[in-house]
């Protein structure tokens, strides 16, 4: 277990407090599908089909919210074995260890504070045996744009990466604005 620091303790007593407080924060932002009862995230499609093409065994959901992301790689892939990770999710908390095929870390880094990004990101690089796929909500209008997480990745070899617009997306507190969805693959 990393004795490095990830974010600073307001910070985990916010997001602590969301999860409880809201029940679809970690859950609702960014899904729009359904399967079984539970929501998917628009994502899921991408995340399933790289399951598919490259078989891996082992999957770390890094940020996994409610872990529905999660239960759907399981219920499409039963012999799978993925770990959930969350730390302001008490069920989820426990810092993973090991390396994983493939880690996904979905819509998290955004909300990652700017003096612990490059810790989180090292501990996402860290975790990943294989491929590390990352998704990040990029708002424009805010110093942490495009360019900037470019420059915060560009240390890591990126397999392939692209974008696509989102019209707007809706924080807990009803809030919307246009966004840019980036998604980075990086092989080791």
């Amino acid at each position: 277990m990393s004795t490095t620091k990830f974010y600073s303790s307001e910070f985990e007593k916010i997001n602590k407090d969301a999860h409880h407080k809201y029940q679809q924060y970690g859950s609702v932002t960014g899904y729009v599908f359904y399967f079984d009862g539970h929501n998917l995230p628009i994502n899921s499609t991408s995340v399933l089909s790289i399951i598919k093409t490259f078989g891996p065994k082992t999957v770390l959901d890094y940020g996994c919210g409610k872990g529905l992301g999660a239960d759907n790689m399981v219920y499409n892939y039963p012999d799978l074995s993925v770990t959930k990770y969350d730390p302001f999710v008490k069920e989820f908390s426990q810092q993973p260890s090991g390396k994983f095929d493939l880690v996904i870390c979905y819509n998290v880094l955004q909300i990652v504070e700017t003096d612990y990004i490059h810790n989180v990101l090292d501990h996402l690089f860290e975790l990943t045996e294989k491929n590390l796929l990352i998704n990040i909500l990029v708002n424009q209008k805010i110093r942490r744009n495009l360019d900037w997480w470019r420059r915060q990745l560009n240390r890591f070899e990126i397999f392939n990466h692209g974008t696509s617009q989102s019209k707007l997306v809706h924080g807990i507190d009803g809030e919307t604005f246009e966004s840019i969805n980036a998604s980075y693959w990086i092989k080791k």
